[in-house]
Formats: C-alpha cells, sequence, structure tokens
C-alpha cells in the first residue's frame, strides 16, 4: 500500500510542486525506507510461512515473498547507492546534466530499474496476498 501510494500519489505531487532537486531530496529519503520495509516484511512473512505446507500453494507463496524481499534487496543494495553515486558525481543535479551526459543516461536507466523493481515488490506481494487460503482439514 504504501508503495502505491507513494508512486502514484506522492512522489509525482513532489515533482509537480517543487524544483527536481528538491524532490529528490525527499524521494532520497523515503525509498530507502520503503526497500527497507519491504525487506523485512519479506523476512517477516517468510518466517510466518514456514510452517506452511510443502504443497504447491505453499512452494508459490514462499516463493512470490522471496521475490518480493529481493526486489526491495536490490533497489537499497544495488540500484539505490549506485544513484546516491552519480547525484554525487553531479554535485546534485542531475536535472542540470545535458541530455546526452553518460551520467545523466545511466542515472535515467538506473531510475527506470529502480520504478520496476518498486513495482516488482508491489506485483509480487499482491500475488501472494491473492492466494487462495489453504484448506484447512479437520481432523
Amino acid at each position: 500500500g504504501a508503495l502505491l501510494c507513494f508512486g502514484v500519489v506522492v512522489a509525482p505531487a513532489l515533482f509537480r510542486a517543487l524544483s527536481p532537486v528538491e524532490a529528490g531530496l525527499v524521494v532520497r529519503q523515503v525509498i530507502p525506507v520503503l526497500d527497507v520495509y519491504g525487506m523485512g516484511a519479506a523476512v517477516a512473512l517468510l518466517g510466518l510461512m514456514a510452517r506452511e505446507g510443502r504443497d504447491r500453494r505453499g512452494w508459490i507463496a514462499r516463493g512470490l515473498v522471496a521475490g518480493m524481499g529481493a526486489f526491495a534487496a536490490l533497489s537499497f543494495l544495488a540500484i539505490t547507492p549506485r544513484m546516491e553515486a552519480l547525484r554525487a558525481e553531479a554535485n546534485g543535479r542531475i536535472s542540470d546534466l545535458p541530455a546526452t551526459d553518460p551520467k545523466r543516461q545511466e542515472f535515467g536507466r538506473l531510475h527506470g530499474a529502480s520504478s520496476a523493481a518498486s513495482a516488482g515488490v508491489l506485483v509480487l506481494g499482491l500475488a501472494a496476498l491473492a492466494l487462495p487460503p489453504r484448506s484447512r482439514q479437520h481432523p
């Protein structure tokens, strides 16, 4: 829910109301928190799912949740740090670089990867929630 709200409502509003540099300052504070939340939620859910059956549904659910955590970790450990390094190399002003600048182009690709990773977290989490509940057999 937080990812959806941030991506659809908050981030676009920030970039409409603030300069790209100011909006970026806020976004850079929020994305890592959402990534840590995604990783933590995946670990917690996998712990809770440890008692799930070894049937197909259980394996699918665990795979979806593990994938969710992996996308959050990819964003937190690889994509965001590289974006921060590029931003530092541009003195915090990626948007001031010419569109042909390799740093700006790489930043754009990484921004797309970050968005895709966040979408992956959201979709896999929703898919795990949408799985039908495991049938319980009564003795």
